[in-house]
């Protein structure tokens, strides 16, 4: 029998099965010289890569809960939309359609129910973006952070009742605030932190940081309350954008545009091969239940 957890069907409302076992890695896949870049995905084995959107300017995948579909950032329109397709490619949407702003680094809440994403919709003339959420078909968007500075790259706690984002100030400062956008609060200080991804059990927040001035970067893990932070890489050069397994016993990452995959200590590190091309935002998928 296969693990699983109760989640939402965004389009009927039912009750699906959010697959807790670990299934395929989607990834961006950018061919350098003329910078264009696909979603693809491949297994956590390097087996069965498959290359998903064809409009070479695609970014930022995103698993539904159950596996069944892909939220992504699309700039084939020239501003940035936020799209969905099934898994396969296929039964490609567009969410934001419509909408003049440009919107990114959308992120599907474990409960099915919502889409969090990054705009410039309320001031698109100083290209300075918030934080929004908007049902996972497309209504109901909802603004939850306004600033001055630029927030960035949000990911759900596994309760769906909290987001980590990434809000770019002097530095990049790694925040947390409830789901409505209240009690924001920085988790990592003076310290620099991008690009997080929120572990299946909900305990630490995976992150990128710079070690020093003009150094490489490593992969961290923190607690959500700021508390025990762990650099769990030092391999010499950039490693990059965490992503949890479904089941939470390993972390994706890019090594100089690589793909890998580690226990999340830092042990056990693993390259998985993608073909050609420089890989980015890894985002692991949960199996089929």
């Amino acid at each position: 029998m296969t693990a699983g957890l109760a989640a939402t069907d965004p389009s009927t409302g039912a009750m699906t099965t959010a697959c807790t076992q670990n299934g395929p890695i989607a990834f961006v896949t950018d061919d350098g010289p003329t910078a264009v870049s696909n979603i693809a995905l491949v297994s956590p084995r390097g087996r069965g890569l498959l290359q998903l959107t064809l409009t070479g300017d695609a970014w930022s995948p995103s698993w539904s809960p159950d596996g069944t579909r892909l939220v992504y950032e699309d700039h084939v329109d020239g501003d940035g939309d936020i799209y969905v397709m099934d898994r396969d490619g296929t039964n490609v949407e567009n969410l934001t359609e419509g909408s003049a702003a440009d919107e990114a680094s959308p992120e599907w809440s474990p409960n099915g129910r919502w889409i969090a994403f990054a705009s410039d919709r309320a001031n698109p003339r100083r290209s300075s973006f918030d934080i929004y959420k908007m049902r996972a078909d497309g209504s109901s968007v909802t603004r939850l952070t306004s600033n001055r500075v630029q927030d960035w790259t949000p990911t759900w706690a596994p309760d769906s009742r909290r987001i980590a984002f990434v809000r770019i100030a002097n530095i990049d400062q790694l925040m947390v605030m409830r789901a409505d956008g209240s009690r924001v609060r920085n988790i990592t200080g003076d310290d620099d932190g991008t690009n997080p991804d929120w572990s299946p059990n909900g305990r630490r927040i995976a992150y990128q940081s710079l070690d020093g001035f003009g150094g490489e970067m490593d992969i961290y893990t923190i607690r959500p309350d700021g508390s025990r932070k762990k650099r769990v890489t030092s391999g010499g050069s950039n490693e990059q954008s965490p992503s949890w397994s479904p089941n939470g016993r390993r972390i994706a990452f890019t090594r100089s545009w690589q793909l890998y995959k580690m226990r999340p200590g830092g042990s056990d590190e693993t390259h998985i091969p993608t073909g050609q091309g420089d890989v980015y935002v890894p985002s692991w998928g949960p199996r089929l239940c």
